[in-house]
């Protein structure tokens, strides 16, 4: 069959069924092409929530931090062991090897 047969099978089919074929045109339009569609919706999304999860974790390690500082603040032994173990500092006169695992 020509080209030409399917050309008019669609457009008698489309005639008939002219509702059904402008939802579905819609559908597909708010789908997939217009400016907020569902998937650029449904991207944004998934982003949101990726950010969300990033915050709760910048915050929870903020407060780590404010908890190690408020530990640290009062003590000088403490401030001295907390920045030779966490920060590898040292001494004027000594050496520090640090052996990994």
């Amino acid at each position: 069959m020509p080209i030409k047969h399917y050309l008019v099978a669609l457009a008698v089919y489309v005639r008939h069924h002219i509702y059904g074929s402008i939802m579905v045109c819609v559908i597909v339009w708010l789908a997939f092409v217009c400016e907020h569609s569902l998937w650029d919706i449904w991207r944004l999304q998934h982003e949101k929530d990726r950010l969300q999860k990033e915050i709760t974790d910048y915050k929870r390690s903020i407060l780590q931090f404010e908890q190690s500082i408020d530990e640290v603040s009062g003590d000088p032994d403490a401030m001295e062991h907390f920045a030779r173990e966490k920060m590898n500092m040292k001494r004027e006169n000594e050496d520090v090897f640090i052996i990994e695992d």
